[in-house]
Formats: structure tokens, sequence, C-alpha cells
């Protein structure tokens, strides 16, 4: 049987397919993508790096068993390694890397904190598992999938009364 994650990625391969297509994912492939797009960029995931960054924070102090808390902290290990990278691109090309979180950024990061802060780690799972663990080891991708096999049952039947999401 197929995890959570592997049919989400099924059912939205057209989706994927199409941001890989998208203008900005060939500016960067092509390395033609303008400086100050890159620079926004840059600067907007380092508001979703932190805030996944406290998430996963968030899901090791509630993680129920070792498996997920070796998942969440490489989770975490991994945003603190893209963070640095960020710092680099910031350093060399002067970005700004605290600029103010557009809507839609501000939207997500805050429904992200809120579930991780409100929500059991199962929730929290939900949020990352639909992305594949980039760089991380079969096995981590396999304790990331079982977490969340394991621990999303109640997100799978929806989100609890406290679980807002943004407007």
């Amino acid at each position: 049987m197929a995890s959570l994650a592997d049919s989400l990625w099924h059912r939205n391969r057209v989706l994927a397919q199409a941001a890989l297509e998208h203008t900005f994912v060939q500016g960067i492939a092509s390395g033609e993508l303008a400086r100050a797009t890159f620079a926004y960029y840059v600067g907007q995931d380092a508001a979703f790096l932190d805030a996944f960054s406290r998430a996963y924070a968030l899901a090791l102090a509630k993680s129920p068993d070792q498996d997920s808390l070796i998942a969440f902290s490489e989770l975490l290990d991994a945003a603190a390694d893209e963070l640095r990278l960020h710092r680099g691109y910031a350093a060399r090309w002067d970005v700004d890397l605290h600029q103010a979180a557009d809507p839609a950024t501000a939207a997500y990061t805050n429904f992200l904190l809120a579930v991780a802060a409100l929500e059991p780690v199962g929730h929290i799972a939900a949020l990352r598992l639909p992305r594949p663990a980039a760089g991380r080891s079969d096995k981590t991708r396999q304790s990331l999938s079982r977490v969340g096999d394991d621990l999303l049952q109640p997100a799978v039947r929806g989100p609890s009364p406290t679980c807002r999401g943004p407007a």
C-alpha cells in the first residue's frame, strides 16, 4: 500500500509538472532569473524556513516515539542547513533575509505555526509529508511516511475545531 505522501504526489503530478515548467523555476535552472526576483524569493523562503524550523521543534517536543524524534530532528537539521545557505546568498548578494512576509507567505506561515502550537504531532506531520524529504535517507523517508500513516489518522478525517487556516 502506498504511503499518504506517495498517494498525494501521484494524484497531483500534473500540478508538480506545471511547477517544474514555471518561468521562475526555468529561470533558476538556466541562470537567467533576475537577481531582484531571486533576492525576493530567498527572503520569502527564509520566512518559510524559519516557520518550518519552529514547527519541527514543536513536533520534536510532541513526538510520541523515537522514530518521530529522529524524523523531525532530521527535518529541523535540513531546514537549518538551508537557512545557512540562504545566509550565504544574503551575504554575497546583499539580500534582506528579514524582509516583511508577503500576504501569502504570512498566511501560510501563521497557519503552520498555529497548527504546530495547537494541534497534535500528526497534524504537524501532515503539513510536511506531501513534500518529499529531499536529500534525506530512504530510512528517514520511510520513517516520515510511517509517522504520517500512524499519526495522521485524525488529520485525514479533518482538522480539530482549534485548527484555523488562512482566510
